[in-house]
């Protein structure tokens, strides 16, 4: 009984050692804050079956900017955005890809907007 579980336990260490988490942040920049944008954000490793998505958008622009983020069958997160941009959107995911919408507002103004993301 002691070495079958003693196998199990070893069995289970050595899977789970195996299992490796992908920490790497992709980045888009939006580098005319005055534009719209359509984004499509990949992720950079499709060997395997993404669970989470973890976006920060960062940057400082004078003016109020929306996202749209799609969360599947074309349903939109709506994010209104202005002056000291410092927003982290974080969910479950089960896809490898993640459409983005970006509305400028009136008169907006500043020199980029940074998106940093990570689908795993």
């Amino acid at each position: 009984m002691n070495k079958k579980l003693a196998y199990i336990i070893a069995l289970f260490v050595a899977i789970m050692s195996s299992c490796t988490f992908n920490h790497n942040t992709d980045r888009y920049v939006i580098k005319d804050v005055s534009l719209p944008y359509d984004i499509l954000l990949c992720a950079s490793d499709t060997t395997t079956w993404p669970l989470s998505v973890s976006i920060h958008i960062m940057g400082v622009v004078d003016g109020e900017c929306t996202f749209e983020i799609e969360n599947g069958a074309a349903r939109y997160n709506t994010i209104t955005l202005k002056d000291t941009i410092d927003y982290l959107y974080e969910n479950e995911w089960y896809e490898h890809k993640i459409n983005l919408k970006y509305h400028p507002g009136p008169k907006i103004t500043g020199d980029n907007i940074i998106i940093e993301y990570r689908i795993e």
